[in-house]
């Protein structure tokens, strides 16, 4: 299974910068991978290939299944202000 990190998706960017992180939990890894791939099943956005470069930063499907998986990460995650 293809694993992309990287938050509202209108800021991405900036966001992605602070969220990725090599030091990953391994249950913050499976989250992510899970949440991934219901994007993915559901059609939710398109599957990306693998680029011949190996460079993931001009691939807008690879961008945009990272930046809606940390969306939905994030509001799982984040306690809301009530």
């Amino acid at each position: 299974m293809l694993l992309l990190w990287c938050g509202p998706v209108a800021n991405t960017a900036q966001l992605s910068r602070k969220l990725h992180t090599d030091n990953m939990e391994p249950t913050e890894i499976q989250a992510r991978a899970t949440i991934a791939a219901a994007l993915i099943v559901s059609r939710a956005v398109e599957v990306p290939s693998i680029p011949t470069s190996g460079d993931w930063s001009q691939d807008t499907a690879a961008l945009r299944l990272r930046d809606l998986t940390d969306y939905v990460y994030q509001m799982i995650t984040t306690a809301k202000n009530r």
